[in-house]
């Protein structure tokens, strides 16, 4: 083989080994020991969070899409110490303890998964309204190259009235906000609300082009949106 051959398999070979590493950043890249490490020191890697007490007692609704807790495992299937639950207000995982509700600490490329309900969430960075965001998002589906995650949001309505110069959260209401879509790949986690961002990211892939044309891939459906990820995978 010539030499010229060789490099220049080298070189692909690389580029291609240096995607993979920045996908798995995107999408993961927390280490085994790390994670072990959070679990076995699970006491300093949680806070008090009071104030979420006492909203959600004078405020209508819930910041729950589901408020049970469950058994949970993180990173490469290591058990949690305590039952979770998913705060879509407060974009934190939560546990009870003593009747007070604490947070788990969280850092970009913790998973977080759910078996009972077949729910995984991992932390990733985005961009929400102009600005770089650091949170949760559901894996709907998590390929080699490419992955499919949703936002879920819950938002706090204010009451209009005041009470003795603050807001009286009497008459304050949780309401769910639409879930957003994400495709995740080595250049990052782009939102997904239009065909021409699909176009986008099947840019330079002319059979994912003629993907998008022939089977008019729909936005707001999830069921379409994990076939087309899994194509480009």
């Amino acid at each position: 083989m010539r030499y010229k051959d060789m490099k220049t398999k080298k070189l692909i070979f690389t580029f291609i080994m240096m995607s993979g590493i920045a996908y798995s950043q995107v999408v993961g890249g927390a280490s085994d020991a790390f994670i072990r490490d959070f679990a076995n020191n699970w006491g300093n890697n949680v806070v008090k969070s009071v104030s979420i007490d006492a909203l959600k007692k004078e405020t209508k609704g819930s910041p729950y899409f589901d408020e049970n807790f469950y058994d949970a495992k993180l990173n490469g299937g290591i058990a949690v110490p305590q039952k979770l639950r998913y705060d879509a207000y407060t974009d934190q995982m939560e546990f009870l303890q003593e009747g007070k509700t604490f947070e788990v600490n969280k850092f970009e490329g913790l998973e977080i998964e759910f078996p009972k309900i077949n729910k995984k969430y991992i932390v990733v960075k985005y961009e929400s309204d102009g600005k770089e965001t650091e949170g949760y998002m559901v894996v709907n589906y998590k390929g080699d190259k490419y992955s499919l995650l949703t936002r879920e949001k819950i938002d706090l309505k204010e009451a209009q009235g005041m009470n003795n110069g603050l807001v009286n959260n009497s008459g304050a209401s949780f309401a769910k906000r639409k879930d957003t879509f994400y495709i995740a790949n080595e250049k990052g986690v782009k939102l997904v609300k239009s065909t021409n961002d699909l176009k986008s990211i099947a840019e330079g892939n002319p059979k994912a082009t003629e993907y998008l044309e022939i089977n008019k891939v729909n936005v707001k459906n999830i069921n379409m949106l994990i076939d087309f990820v899994k194509y480009l995978n």
